[in-house]
């Protein structure tokens, strides 16, 4: 279940919704629900348009850890798109 709110969250996964991205809060990392053809033109599009853009493919494990790790959480969650 999936929840859009506004105020303290209940339970589930949170929707945060920005300017460019919608991203959602995994145990505390933010991770973009995209595929990879949406995730390649949007890297792609950047690079044309000379815009520099992060991008972190992980794995399940670096989202687990950064429960743990704040450093690791902070450094994924100023990624513009980490993708699971």
């Amino acid at each position: 279940m999936v929840l859009v709110f506004e105020g303290q969250v209940t339970g589930g996964p949170v929707i945060m919704k920005g300017k460019k991205d919608t991203k959602l809060d995994i145990i505390g990392t933010m991770i973009n629900p995209s595929d990879y053809d949406s995730a390649v033109k949007r890297i792609i599009g950047s690079s044309l348009g000379n815009r520099s853009l992060t991008v972190a493919p992980v794995a399940s494990h670096p989202i687990v850890e950064s429960y743990f790790n704040r450093k690791l959480q902070l450094t994924l969650n100023g990624f513009d798109i980490v993708l699971p």
